[in-house]
């Protein structure tokens, strides 16, 4: 039987090798818990949560901080870049009690402020700079988040196309602005940018204007901003922000931008500049590095976001991830102690150097001396200054940004108080709220692996397998019983399918949303029962490079309509012994999951055989929407059934 983990355990790929001759350890069974509950299994372990925003952060940080504590018990939770699933999790007693989140601001986290430790007298908190901790200070001057490192966001110019139109690379904004008009009267786009998207509306309009936000007015209103409280509603101030409409309006004028803008993606502003035809856009310093290997013909260069001189110029930036601590770990003198260490370690130099796998990346810190990348040479100015801004980045912001911004270069906002105007408006009205009760859950089944398996996860999949209808030759699927159509009999689901238990609790369609991970493809397939043990092989078991397609326990496929069993070999890797299938039947089936976690070497890059590939059929189907739809046609979770045995 199963040694007693209520764990997920993130192994690093490298040990694999070195831990595959260790003796197996005696197995117990493990009980079913609430991730929020205190491990007393052991009396000499301690049970840490640690909540990832995103399965990358598994590759390095996690298999480190298991490394320094090997007495933890670590539970590793994957789910959604969205600070209102924090909510969710923290209305059902369930908060993780250490949590990094990407897409992050104070005034969204606001809703669980009183559930989270003050960090301010912490060791770790004294390593930063002041004026990042200003930027993270609660009003009543607690800090309960702390960044990880920065990825650098803002302008990328070609020399090369500065260099054949006779130009020098801008120190200033008159510079760029002369640059800009030689480029139009030359016929090149003088900059472009993704404009579709809310993270390249709102971090133009406010890279642009840095400067005026960094002001002691403007810093003290943010303070204010972030301090919103639950029924306030803080809106711009007309010191700070109308300028900062001003020198946008400014820069689309220099730079020529408009309505044509406005549907370009990520991969056509791309291939526009890597062809030449642009001379600058917006983009990370993770992309100039990779187009300075790729594409040497346009010798990519980072620029600042100007301001009138040279010292008035900054570099836009947001944290890897930002960082907090459920104020529960307090109630544990030995627990706070170890969940302290853990964070110091996360955030120190050794921390920062595996969550970032080589990208170039700034740290916030004073102490921390990360390998400064070629590619901030051109910024290094602004970095030597600490002229380094961290975005403003709630999700009203992102939503206000993405309005406006885009109904300025559509011609909508004819002054740059208009667009003021229109921003304070969005800013007044409440978040969108999803009151609506569409199903009331009977069932707790906790998130977690057990030893039948992940019982949350058994539980969706229970439920869409039940649900859906598919045809293989049409490609499509249905809700109800269809004439064509066949019952799905069994289903797979791979890289993490649920981020949060399923709740013995009203639901609406917001929280439907949230139960999965997301960008879970559901793909429809016809397979023997010997493809589908070979399918199960390639998402279990380690390559011979070592690469591990698992990365962690809790990505052990889950199963519905039949059942399977792994050998553990106690080094984190698993090993496929087969299922109850029949090897020569063919079976209707469901495979839901992003193919990219197993195939991306940022996590495993350990494809799955491209004949098995052409057997998952898309459907242009989320697990999110497949979920809505079924409780829409009155169908429910499940209670979830032993799929796994452990030999």
């Amino acid at each position: 039987m199963r040694k007693a983990y209520n764990i997920f355990i993130i192994i690093l790929c490298s040990l694999l090798l070195f831990s595959c001759n260790k003796k197996e350890e005696e197995k117990v069974a493990a009980p079913v818990m609430a991730m929020s509950e205190i491990d007393d299994v052991s009396e000499e372990k301690i049970k840490v949560s640690v909540y990832c925003y995103d399965v990358a952060l598994l590759k390095g940080l996690t298999p480190l901080l298991e490394e320094r504590f090997p007495d933890v018990d670590l539970e590793v939770i994957t789910g959604v870049n969205d600070i209102s699933f924090l909510t969710m999790l923290n209305e059902h007693g369930e908060l993780p009690d250490i949590m990094c989140m990407r897409r992050f601001s104070l005034n969204d986290a606001k809703y669980i402020r009183s559930n989270l430790m003050d960090l301010s007298r912490t060791e770790v908190a004294a390593t930063f700079h002041s004026s990042i901790l200003e930027q993270n200070r609660d009003e009543d001057g607690s800090i309960r988040w702390l960044p990880s490192c920065a990825e650098v966001d803002g302008l990328l110019a070609s020399r090369k196309v500065f260099e054949e139109n006779g130009l020098e690379i801008p120190t200033n904004y008159e510079e760029f602005e002369n640059a800009m008009e030689v480029f139009k009267e030359k016929g090149i786009i003088p900059f472009i940018s993704d404009f579709k998207y809310d993270y390249t509306c709102l971090e133009i309009l406010q890279g642009v204007s840095i400067s005026q936000l960094m002001t002691l007015e403007g810093i003290e209103w943010r303070q204010k901003y972030e301090s919103e409280k639950e029924g306030e509603h803080v809106t711009l101030d007309e010191n700070v922000w109308l300028p900062v409409f001003e020198k946008f309006y400014s820069f689309v004028e220099t730079t020529g931008l408009g309505q044509k803008d406005l549907n370009n993606s990520f991969l056509v502003v791309n291939n526009e500049f890597n062809a030449k035809n642009a001379a600058v856009v917006r983009n990370t310093a993770a992309v100039c590095a990779e187009l300075a290997i790729t594409n040497g013909e346009i010798d990519p260069v980072m620029l600042p976001f100007y301001g009138e001189t040279e010292n008035d110029n900054w570099i836009l930036t947001y944290p890897t991830y930002q960082v907090a601590v459920s104020k529960k770990v307090e109630e544990n003198s030995r627990k706070k102690e170890i969940v302290l260490d853990m964070l110091s370690l996360m955030l120190s130099e050794e921390g920062e150097l595996a969550t970032v796998q080589g990208a170039p990346l700034l740290s916030y810190t004073m102490t921390n001396q990360l390998e400064l990348s070629p590619v901030f040479d051109t910024i290094m100015p602004e970095i030597e200054r600490n002229h380094i801004y961290m975005r403003l980045a709630s999700i009203e912001f992102f939503n206000a940004s993405m309005t406006v911004v885009q109904g300025i270069l559509k011609g909508q906002y004819p002054t740059p108080r208009d667009a003021f105007e229109a921003f304070n408006e969005l800013l007044l009205k409440d978040s969108a709220t999803d009151d609506t009760i569409v199903y009331t859950s009977d069932i707790y089944e906790p998130y977690g692996m057990t030893e039948t398996g992940n019982r949350a996860e058994s539980s969706t999949l229970n439920l869409i397998r039940e649900g859906l209808w598919v045809s293989s030759e049409n490609k499509r699927y249905a809700y109800t019983e269809t004439e064509g159509y066949e019952k799905t009999e069994v289903a797979i689901s791979f890289s993490g399918l649920n981020a949060t238990p399923v709740f013995k609790d009203d639901y609406t369609l917001y929280m439907l949303n949230n139960v999965i991970c997301p960008r879970k493809t559901v793909y429809i397939m016809d397979m023997t029962g010997a493809e589908i043990d070979q399918l199960l092989t390639e998402l279990i078991n380690v390559r011979e490079n070592g690469s591990n397609p698992l990365i962690h326990e809790n990505m052990l496929p889950a199963a519905s309509g039949f059942s399977y069993s792994v050998k553990d070999n106690g080094d984190g890797t698993f090993q496929y012994c087969g299922s109850d299938l029949e090897k020569d039947r063919v079976y209707k089936g469901l495979c839901i999951g992003n193919i990219t976690v197993v195939i991306d070497p940022t996590f495993a890059k350990a494809p799955v055989s491209s004949e098995l590939r052409k057997k998952l059929i898309s459907v242009n189907l989320l697990a999110n929407t497949a979920i809505n739809n079924l409780v829409k046609q009155g169908y429910s979770f499940k209670p979830a059934t032993p799929y796994l045995t452990f030999l």
